[in-house]
């Protein structure tokens, strides 16, 4: 055998072991996120609110408490995530949502017109 051949050959089986892992390792997280999400639906709560603002923000400047900040890794504190700001009840609170539906959520629409005018 050439020596090409061989390398290619390793460099074939290392990909092919690479593979293997990285199916296992999938199906390991699956797992865990189905059962997140089993006990999320087990938790969950409907709760009236008014949206006053939402979007996506770095985690510091989306005014959450500082011990979600500390308690966040490292390498997570400068992504950006989905947040929004609502008035629940007499508090206005910060919550972080699931991306998916964030664009879902509505926000009043506030429209600002001169004195004497009328719609």
């Amino acid at each position: 055998m050439s020596k090409v051949t061989l390398v290619l050959l390793i460099i074939l089986a290392v990909l092919i072991i690479a593979v293997v892992v990285l199916y296992f390792l999938g199906k390991r997280a699956e797992k865990k996120q189905a059962e997140q999400q089993e006990q999320l639906d087990a938790v969950k709560q409907t709760v009236s609110m008014l949206i006053i603002d939402k979007g996506k923000l770095r985690l510091k400047d989306a005014g959450f408490p500082s011990f979600v900040v500390e308690n966040t890794p490292k390498y997570l504190r400068r992504s950006k995530v989905p947040g929004v700001k609502a008035k629940v009840g007499p508090k206005i609170m910060t919550f972080m949502c699931d991306a998916s539906i964030l664009s879902s959520l509505l926000t009043p629409i506030f429209l600002l017109l001169p004195p004497g005018k009328a719609l």
